[in-house]
């Protein structure tokens, strides 16, 4: 059996020995889940979790808009969702990507946001918050998107081209089912450890030459980068999920 924790541990919904007699043993008996709990089969658990990203999305969806489609809108969609939380018990319109009414997308799962010029917003959707894009029909959250624009404010901040900051890279180690792998950036005297997989989705988005807003005297700030199509910010990983 596994005997490591992972964002799913303790969950019986994805336990390998739900229904089976170890059930019992951990409901009415003084087991810790450690001794019936194993985690399930990767397939089955894809399965869960696309049925629950599938019925939040539903949950938060109040209205659904028919629209022809153009491949440039759902590419464009597909790439700001990857910023959106995939599920958010609080304020599930952070599922959703917001339409600005100067043609922007804006997008934010609360550690990494990004505001992104895109043409091709239609018209009808341009104010509104965009929960899913299929099938000819968008998705829409009534609920009000947070306000966004004092995290973008780079008044006050160093500037740095990216291409000129001097960066590593530390790869968690084989035994982490779960974690980071880090980009650690050197700014000014400071070392500031980002998940890597956050950077190389700005470095994807972005176009143009990407600069680099930071604080330095903060090394917990969140980091900006503007590219010529827009913003992302991430926010650096604390202490607990750097690997030393």
């Amino acid at each position: 059996m596994n005997r490591y924790k992972n964002k799913h541990y303790g969950n019986c919904d994805y336990c390998a020995n739900n229904g089976s007699s170890c059930c019992d043993e951990c409901e009415h008996y003084e087991h810790d889940y450690y001794d019936f709990w194993e985690e399930d089969t990767p397939e089955e658990i894809a399965k869960r979790e696309k049925a629950e990203i599938e019925k939040a999305n539903k949950e938060a969806t109040h209205e659904y808009i028919e629209l022809d489609i153009s491949d440039e809108f759902k590419q464009a969609f597909d790439n700001a969702k990857k910023c959106a939380a995939v599920q958010h018990e609080f304020r599930p319109v952070l599922m959703g990507v917001l339409m600005t009414q100067d043609g922007y997308m804006v997008a934010s799962n609360t550690f990494l946001l990004c505001k992104i010029k895109y043409d091709c917003i239609p018209e009808c959707l341009k104010g509104r918050v965009v929960i899913t894009l299929q099938d000819g029909q968008a998705g829409i959250s009534h609920a009000s998107f947070p306000n966004y624009k004092p995290i973008i404010d780079t008044i006050g901040h160093k500037i740095k081209p990216l291409s000129q900051v001097t960066m590593t890279y530390k790869g968690k180690e084989e035994d982490q089912t779960y974690g980071f792998n880090q980009a650690l950036l050197q700014l000014d005297n400071t070392i500031v450890a980002l998940d890597d997989a956050k950077l190389q989705l700005a470095k994807e988005i972005l176009q143009g030459e990407i600069m680099l807003y930071y604080e330095s005297v903060k090394n917990l700030s969140p980091l900006i980068f503007e590219g010529s199509n827009g913003i992302m910010v991430i926010v650096p990983l604390r202490d607990g999920q750097i690997y030393q």
